[in-house]
């Protein structure tokens, strides 16, 4: 559990032996709850949660934080960041990331496999387990490579790190040129159990691009990315997820036309998941009418959630569209000299920017931040 006010947290909740937090706004998406409430926390786990002032008998002599104008949230998921160790641990590690994933709500992180050596081997698996045991702040949930070293060629160990703990499979920001290394991908993440987390990019469009292609490019003279050099992927992966039944998650989508090719493949994917359920109640019940579907009948299985790069207007109105929309970080650190690098190559990298979009777009918080830092560093300091 964490309370949030906008899109900060009050880290040091859990501490106390016995807090109660008091006017909240409880999201509690698990249990249909969305209201204020009071949340009576002891020994870091909850024990009631009430109307406001319900708990007042019930909570004598607990230490109190008004939580009045924040949101109390359960536990938040990133699935998408970047621990930096093993390799790069100049630049963060995975104590100091998951210490600041905590400090921000995040209680459980999935990270990508871009390490230094890359996460392609149940080795480097094991090691950032290990190091999350003994950082012991958020949860850690290792994505495994899909190719050796990143490179698009050959396939990684996936049944071995599967054993040793990864959740699922990507080259992060390489997309996978080889259709037929995504398909034995697909495949072969299937078997496990697991998805494939992809970037959608044709290089040979995008080379060299470094804004969105158009009118605005011309008149700085700078090379543009076509839309289609995203869009013809996302097309061809949905094709092979159709083909081999895998699943498929796929990242940074930034074009209007890629929204509508997923939203067009998860309404037929609800049309075909609301035949399979007429299906079963016509088995048990054979007076049921059977319904009448314009939809093919192999659709993909696909978890193409929508995580946002830029485009933002496109993006905002998938998630108000509710196109099984998910928005992640994508936290990555980068050093001084790396930071310098991105800039003369002007690329953008929004990081924490989708925090602050993730709670703008759900929360009508007036408190800010340093308000509730205020008010929880009262309370624990009493």
């Amino acid at each position: 559990m964490v309370v949030w006010s906008c899109c900060h947290t009050g880290g040091l909740v859990a501490e106390k032996t016995r807090l109660l937090i008091a006017g909240g706004t409880v999201v509690d998406p698990a249990n249909d709850v969305e209201g204020l409430r009071d949340v009576l926390v002891e020994k870091g786990r909850i024990r009631a949660v009430g109307e406001p002032g319900a708990l007042a008998e019930e909570a004598s002599g607990a230490t109190r934080i008004d939580a009045q104008g924040c949101l109390v949230l359960p536990g938040l998921i990133d699935m998408h960041v970047h621990l930096r160790e093993p390799g790069y641990e100049y630049r963060e590690t995975i104590a100091s990331g998951t210490q600041a994933a905590v400090a921000g709500g995040f209680t459980a992180v999935a990270c990508m496999a871009n390490t230094k050596p890359v996460n392609d081997n149940a080795a480097v698996t094991e090691y950032i387990l290990d190091r999350a045991r003994v950082a012991q702040r958020a949860s850690v949930f290792p994505v495994g490579a899909v190719s050796v070293s990143l490179k698009g060629k050959q396939l990684a160990e996936i049944g071995e790190m599967r054993r040793a703990g990864i959740v699922a499979i990507s080259d992060d920001g390489h997309p996978i040129s080889d259709s037929g290394l995504m398909r034995r991908a697909l495949e072969y993440a299937k078997m496990f159990g697991m998805a494939v987390i992809a970037h959608e990019e044709d290089c040979n469009l995008a080379a060299g691009g470094v804004m969105n292609e158009g009118d605005m490019a011309i008149r700085l003279g700078l090379k543009g990315v076509p839309a289609a050099a995203e869009e013809s992927m996302v097309s061809r992966d949905i094709s092979l997820a159709a083909l081999t039944g895998g699943r498929l998650h796929i990242l940074h989508v930034s074009t209007a036309g890629s929204v509508d090719i997923l939203s067009r493949v998860l309404s037929i994917a609800v049309e075909r998941d609301d035949e399979l359920r007429a299906a079963a109640q016509r088995e048990r019940n054979p007076g049921l009418q059977r319904r009448t579907l314009s939809a093919i009948d192999d659709v993909p299985q696909n978890d193409g959630a929508v995580t946002p790069r830029r485009r933002g207007r496109v993006i905002r109105r998938a998630i108000v569209d509710d196109h099984d929309a998910m928005t992640a970080t994508h936290e990555v650190i980068h050093d001084r000299a790396d930071r310098s690098r991105l800039v003369e190559r002007r690329h953008d990298h929004p990081g924490a920017a989708h925090a602050r979009m993730i709670l703008a777009g759900t929360a009508g918080c007036a408190s800010p931040a340093s308000t509730l830092d205020q008010r929880v560093s009262a309370a624990l300091s009493s």
